[in-house]
């Protein structure tokens, strides 16, 4: 009876070890699945951040192109008008300069 006893307990240690190792592997299975998981995750999560940037770059760009064309615009016509303002000027200069002309003409000749 010893003996059964014995070999019972030494069958419920064995199976106790099994239980343990079976235990031991599942739990290291468990711990890959979760890094490749979390890895895996973490990959998508960058290339999603990557992708944002890109697009919030490409947006930036473009709204610089806008703004520079707004700028490129109202400059011109700037330009435009003060080319129209100094012909104007040219224009009373010549005359106010011709009429001065003719005035000396006309007085000098007196």
């Amino acid at each position: 009876m010893e003996e059964e006893i014995f070999n019972e307990i030494k069958e419920a240690e064995k199976k106790a070890e099994e239980i343990t190792e079976k235990a031991n592997i599942d739990a290291d299975r468990i711990v890959q699945d979760a890094k490749s998981k979390a890895s895996r995750l973490l990959s998508q999560k960058i290339e999603e951040i990557d992708k944002e940037k890109l697009k919030k770059i490409q947006d930036f760009r473009d709204n610089i192109h806008v703004l520079r064309d707004t700028k490129i615009s109202e400059i011109s016509e700037s330009i435009k008008k003060m080319k129209q303002k100094a012909q104007k000027s040219m224009e009373n200069a010549v005359e106010f300069t011709i009429k001065k002309f003719y005035e000396s003409i006309n007085g000098s000749v007196r």
